[in-house]
């Protein structure tokens, strides 16, 4: 049995359609008061409960071999950042406690790419320090700090893999999240300068990675990785504006236009 963390978010809902594809057996632990649209249909286990009760958690992780531990708050601002601490660094405490008191064989902790630091002139690996403290938000500084905390379990003895995921986009972004408000303010033109086919920026383009991507990261993590290490989880560089001939329209992208449906095409993955 495979214990899904997040199971209804964008990620999370991702990797418990990729290991029902490997026909594993999946729980899903589900925020109270969770939207379900994303686990609609999925022959899975459901169990309601706060990662942050160490209790419940237990209870839920009990005949589970593998965790997946994808629930997080991904906002990068709220008018009380005391809930971000809350959930993204008290909740992964309690949940590797409890993983470790239900002698769970292998867990996932999925981390964010913002919690690998920068390199002035270069690019970055997940060898890099984190080196963001003067421009970090609550949400980049919360990530940091509960990857640190995974790292430590592992330290202890825990069977704990790290992966960091990139700038992720496609199907099921429901709420949306930042990554995806960013987009669909953009194409639909409303922000300044934006237009059909600028994307989101940083001075050099974006690591970005379709969705699909991500949920096989997690994964292959459970069976190729070695405790104790991260691994990043990206794509191909998207620049600022895309070719004339390949606008979002022709794209995943195109499903935040208006809260559009995806369309679906082939896209090459470079290897991560």
């Amino acid at each position: 049995m495979a214990a899904v963390t997040g199971a209804t978010g964008f990620i999370g809902s991702a990797v418990v359609r990729k290991l029902l594809e490997q026909k594993r057996s999946v729980r899903c632990l589900i925020e109270p008061g969770a939207n379900l649209s994303n686990l609609e249909g999925l022959p899975v286990e459901r169990i309601t409960c706060d990662v942050t009760d160490f209790d419940t958690m237990k209870k839920a992780l009990d005949g589970c071999e593998t965790l997946f531990h994808l629930a997080a708050i991904y906002k990068t601002w709220l008018p009380d950042e005391e809930v971000i601490h809350r959930v993204n660094i008290e909740g992964t405490v309690s949940t590797l406690l409890a993983a470790q008191q239900a002698k769970v064989n292998r867990i996932v902790y999925t981390s964010s790419i913002a919690a690998v630091g920068l390199v002035d002139g270069g690019l970055a690996d997940e060898t890099t320090k984190f080196n963001l403290f003067d421009i970090a938000n609550p949400y980049i500084l919360t990530k940091w700090q509960s990857e640190r905390i995974a790292m430590r379990f592992a330290a202890s003895g825990l069977p704990v893999v790290v992966v960091n995921p990139a700038f992720p986009f496609g199907p099921r972004d429901i709420t949306p999240t930042p990554t995806g408000a960013i987009i669909r303010a953009l194409l639909n033109k409303e922000v300044p300068g934006s237009g059909p086919a600028v994307l989101p920026v940083a001075p050099h383009g974006r690591d970005r990675s379709r969705q699909q991507g991500h949920s096989r990261g997690p994964a292959s993590s459970v069976r190729r990785q070695r405790f104790g290490r991260r691994r990043a989880r990206g794509g191909a560089r998207q620049q600022y504006r895309s070719e004339p001939d390949r606008t979002p329209e022709h794209s995943d992208l195109a499903q935040y236009r208006q809260g559009a449906d995806p369309v679906r095409h082939r896209q090459r993955h470079a290897a991560a």
